[in-house]
């Protein structure tokens, strides 16, 4: 079988990521797996777990911090659909953030181990085992790298209008600055009102903060590099930044 036929395979279809979305939610609203709708709480429409995060006590160490948070930074419908709580919504909405994602069958598997109690105890091992030699984290793919130049490309003009708002010291929240734009930025948007706990932390980064002080075109796309480079690589802000300025370069030269 050759490499083409094999990603055609890969892909999945439409009943793959119903399928998906109704495992998800399932767990999500599941009373004996608590921890799922607070860590969607917390963080969203979550990344894709690897089998590192998994093994470093990476995922575990995350879902300790929704578990211990009280604040809440997700879109209304995610909210409502866990509290009310409202099935429908819920499937419906991680069914078409998974397929905006273009979200591999392996990857859809990765996710729903958020919900498997042993996963999530696996984790916790390596979680209390932090002095134990692990190895770094694997190198990005070529599919993972696509989609997050791909994203930031997308969010820099949203981000734009998002600095241009805070420049003249508007009341508004991140949160609300969003959803007024969502008008002319519909799906920018609406990663970023998913990822909304990632973008305000970016914003509040020092290393960000001091990338292009006097240029808001440059820091829009340094905040999206971060972004898109954190939610697709799987990388801290700064770590984002560079990987992703990197492969440009590469690209770039391979180009010329």
């Amino acid at each position: 079988m050759n490499k083409h036929h094999s990603e055609q395979q890969s892909l999945p279809t439409d009943e793959d990521y119903q399928r998906f979305a109704d495992d998800f939610v399932d767990a999500a609203l599941d009373p004996r797996k608590p921890w799922v709708a607070q860590y969607i709480m917390v963080f969203g429409f979550p990344p894709v777990p690897t089998e590192e995060d998994i093994a470093s006590g990476g995922l575990a160490a995350k879902i300790r911090r929704a578990i211990a948070s009280d604040s809440f930074f997700v879109e209304d419908w995610i909210h409502n659909g866990l509290t009310k709580p409202d099935r429908e919504i819920l499937v419906d909405g991680f069914k078409e953030r998974a397929k905006e994602r273009q979200l591999t069958r392996d990857e859809l598997s990765r996710l729903l181990v958020c919900g498997d109690p042993k996963t999530v105890k696996r984790s916790l091992k390596g979680f209390v085992k932090p002095f134990k030699f692990r190895p770094g984290p694997a190198p990005p793919t070529e599919r993972q790298y696509n989609q997050a130049l791909d994203q930031a490309k997308v969010l820099v003009p949203a981000l734009r209008k998002l600095l241009e708002q805070q420049a003249v010291g508007t009341t508004h929240s991140v949160r609300d600055i969003l959803r007024y734009l969502a008008k002319d930025f519909s799906k920018p948007c609406r990663f970023l009102l998913d990822n909304i706990h990632l973008l305000e932390g970016c914003l509040e980064d020092p290393n960000i903060l001091a990338k292009a002080k006097t240029r808001p075109d440059a820091r829009a796309r340094a905040v999206a590099d971060a972004i898109a480079g954190s939610v697709y690589l799987n990388r801290k802000f700064t770590t984002a930044l560079e990987y992703l300025r990197i492969e440009r370069r590469r690209r770039d030269k391979s180009s010329s």
